[in-house]
C-alpha cells in the first residue's frame, strides 16, 4: 500500500505541475507528445511485464508491445514537414547504417538457426533493436522545431530527469516504497543501489548522464539557467545512488568533453558553473554518503562481492571475444548465443556464472561491441560503429562565433551522445533493454533535429522555421550572422 501511496502522490503532484508549466510555455499537442513519451521509461510500471506472452520458451515483455504500439498510433500524425525537410539529410544516412545492421543481424539467424525456437529467439532480439528506435523516431518526426519549442524540448527532458532521479533516492533509501511497480528484488530489501523503473542501476545512470549533459549545455547557452543548474545538481546525486562504476567513470569523460568544447570563448561561465556546482553538490554528496553506502564507487577497498564481479565480467568479454572469432564473418547468430540476456529474469541471476563449451561466462558480455562481435560477426561490429559514427555526425554543432546558443545546447547533447558510446563499452543495454534504448533514442533525435535547425538557421535561410528572433532568445552574435546570412 505504501508503494501505491507514493506513486498516486508523485501522479497527483505531476497533474498539478505539468499544466502549470504547459501554461508558462505555451505548450502544444505535440509538445505533450514527447513529455510524455520521456515519461514513460520511469513511470511504466515494471511489474506490468510479468504478464507476458511465452512463444517457444522466448518471452515477449508487454513493454515490447507498447514500444510497436506507438508507431502504430501517432503514424497518422506523419513527419512536420520543415522538420522532415531539415532532419532528412542526417537521418538518411542513419537509417542505412542500422538497416544494413538488421540485415547481417538476420543473416547471422538464418546461418545459425536450428529450429522454430531460434527463429523466435532471432525474431524477439530483432525487435528489441527496432521497436524503441521507430517508436522515438515516430515521436520526434511529429515536433515542429523553432525557438520556442527548443526551450520546452529541453524542459521535457529535464522533467524526466527529475522523475528518475527522485525513483533513484528513493530506491535506494527505501527501495520497499515502490515494490508495487518495480519488479525486482531489490525492492524487497530495507536499503540497497538504485533500481527504478527504467531498469537496474547501469540503465538508470545512463539516462541521467544523458540529462546531466543536456543541463549542461544549456546552462552554458543561457537557457533556464537556475532549472539547468537544479535538474544537473540532482542528476548528479542521483547517479550517485545507482553505485555504477562505469557511470562513475563515463562522468569524468564527459565533463572533460564539456570542459574542452566550452573553455575557448566561454571560460568565465565554465568557471561559475564550476564553482556553484562545487558549493551546491558537494554538500549533498556529503549528507547522502553519511545516510547510504558509497564504498562500491571507490577504486581501492572494494568488497570481495565487486572484486568478483569484475572478475566474472572480464571473464564474460574473453568469451565473447573467442565467440566472435571463431565465427568471425557472422557470430553465432543474433539472439542465440546469449538468449537469457533478453528474458525477463531477476537481478540475482545476472552474474551468475555459465559455461560455454568450456568457457565461464555471465549471461551476457556487459559490453555491446563484444556482444555484436559475438553474436553477429565482424561485420555487424563494423556496421554498429557506423551507425554510432552517423548519429555522431547528426550531432556536429554550429560554429560558435555564428550561433553560439545553438553550439552550447547541441554540444550537450553531442557529450550525452559521447557518453553513452563510451559506456558501451562497460554495458549492453541499447540492443538487450527496450526502455532505457527508448529514452537513448529519444534524446539522440531531439538532439537531431535541434541542431538540423540550429545549422539551417546558421546558414541564414529565412524559411527556417520561427526565424523571426523572439526577445531573449538569439543572442546580438547569432542576430548578426543571420542577418549577414539573409
Amino acid at each position: 500500500m505504501d508503494a501505491w501511496f507514493a506513486v498516486i502522490g508523485l501522479g497527483l503532484m505531476l497533474l498539478a505541475v505539468v499544466p502549470l508549466v504547459a501554461l508558462l510555455l505555451g505548450y502544444r499537442a505535440r509538445d505533450f507528445l514527447l513529455l510524455g513519451a520521456v515519461l514513460l521509461p520511469p513511470l511504466y510500471p515494471s511489474r506490468l511485464d510479468l504478464n507476458d506472452l511465452t512463444i517457444a520458451g522466448t518471452t515477449f515483455t508487454l513493454i515490447l508491445g507498447v514500444m510497436f504500439a506507438i508507431p502504430a498510433i501517432f503514424f497518422w500524425m506523419g513527419f512536420y514537414s520543415d522538420t522532415r525537410r531539415l532532419a532528412s539529410p542526417a537521418m538518411r544516412g542513419i537509417l542505412i547504417s542500422l538497416t544494413a545492421l538488421l540485415a547481417v543481424f538476420a543473416l547471422s539467424i538464418t546461418v545459425h538457426v536450428g529450429g522454430v525456437p531460434d527463429i523466435i529467439r532471432g525474431f524477439h532480439a530483432l525487435c528489441l533493436v527496432v521497436a524503441p528506435f521507430a517508436a522515438a523516431w515516430t515521436v520526434i518526426r511529429a515536433l515542429r522545431v523553432d525557438p520556442t519549442t527548443v526551450g520546452r524540448i529541453g524542459v521535457a527532458f529535464f522533467v524526466g530527469g527529475v522523475v528518475i532521479s527522485i525513483f533513484s533516492i528513493i530506491t535506494a533509501l527505501a527501495p520497499w516504497m515502490l515494490a508495487g511497480i518495480v519488479a525486482s528484488e531489490k525492492t524487497e530489501a530495507e536499503t540497497g543501489r538504485a533500481f527504478t523503473p527504467v531498469g537496474g542501476p547501469a540503465g538508470t545512470a545512463i539516462c541521467l548522464l544523458l540529462v546531466y549533459c543536456l543541463a549542461t549545455g544549456f546552462f552554458m547557452a543561457r537557457r533556464y539557467r537556475a532549472l539547468s543548474f537544479a535538474v544537473l545538481a540532482l542528476c548528479f546525486v542521483g547517479m550517485l545512488t545507482t553505485l555504477a562504476r562505469a557511470a562513475a567513470l563515463v562522468f569524468v569523460v564527459a565533463n572533460a568533453y564539456l570542459f574542452l568544447r566550452y573553455w575557448r570563448g566561454m571560460g568565465r561561465r565554465l568557471a561559475i558553473l564550476a564553482a556553484i556546482g562545487m558549493c551546491a553538490v558537494v554538500p549533498l554528496t556529503i549528507v547522502l554518503s553519511q545516510r547510504y553506502s558509497l564504498e562500491r564507487l571507490s577504486p581501492i577497498g572494494s568488497p570481495t562481492a565487486t572484486d568478483y564481479s569484475i572478475r566474472l565480467r572480464a571473464e564474460s568479454l574473453k568469451t565473447a571475444i573467442w565467440l566472435g572469432t571463431n565465427n568471425l564473418a557472422l557470430g553465432g547468430g543474433w539472439g542465440l548465443v546469449y538468449p537469457m540476456a533478453r528474458a525477463h529474469i531477476e537481478l540475482r541471476h545476472a552474474l551468475r556464472p555459465y559455461y560455454f563449451e568450456g568457457h565461464i561466462t555471465a549471461i551476457k558480455p556487459h559490453n555491446l561491441y563484444a556482444l555484436v562481435f559475438a553474436e553477429g560477426g565482424a561485420v555487424a561490429l563494423l556496421l554498429l560503429l557506423v551507425f554510432f559514427w552517423r548519429l555522431w555526425r547528426a550531432l556536429r554543432p554550429p560554429d560558435a562565433a555564428v550561433d553560439p546558443q545553438g553550439h552550447s545546447i547541441v554540444h550537450g547533447f553531442r557529450a550525452g551522445l559521447l557518453s553513452f558510446i563510451v559506456i558501451s563499452a562497460m554495458q549492453d543495454h541499447l540492443f538487450l533493454t527496450v526502455k532505457m534504448a527508448f529514452f537513448f533514442y529519444l534524446f539522440v533525435f531531439a538532439g537531431l533535429v535541434i541542431n538540423s535547425y540550429y545549422r539551417a538557421r546558421a546558414a541564414g535561410g529565412a524559411a527556417v522555421p520561427g526565424y523571426a528572433p523572439s526577445r531573449g532568445f538569439l543572442t546580438t552574435g547569432g542576430m548578426r550572422a543571420a542577418a549577414v546570412g539573409s
